[in-house]
């Protein structure tokens, strides 16, 4: 997954670039994860299938499970998961997350 400044300084014109990706947010075809990543929504929809399955399935997720289950590093899994915790669709409990209730 390559970061935001990977894909604007690969363009010539780094405005375009950046105006690019801006609307591709706005359209709700990337989710921005922070402010290095963003994913694409079919992606983020995937993951966000494959945390409620898992916390479903054990009542619990570690990372492990879930950077298996989406077929991704520990790298690219983190962003994803930070993401969700900082939407409140999960939450950390010790080492593992769980699914938050209220969303």
């Amino acid at each position: 997954m390559p970061t935001v400044d990977d894909v604007v300084n690969a363009e010539k014109d780094k405005k375009n670039a950046r105006h690019a990706i801006d609307l591709l947010e706005r359209e709700g075809k990337l989710v921005r994860l922070n402010y290095m990543y963003y994913i694409a929504k079919e992606c983020y929809d995937t993951a966000y299938e494959a945390v409620r399955d898992i916390t479903e399935k054990n009542g619990s997720m570690a990372l492990a499970e879930f950077r298996d289950r989406i077929g991704t590093s520990r790298k690219y899994a983190i962003p994803i998961l930070e993401y969700m915790d900082e939407k409140k669709i999960t939450k950390m409990n010790g080492e593992v997350r769980v699914w938050n209730l209220n969303s």
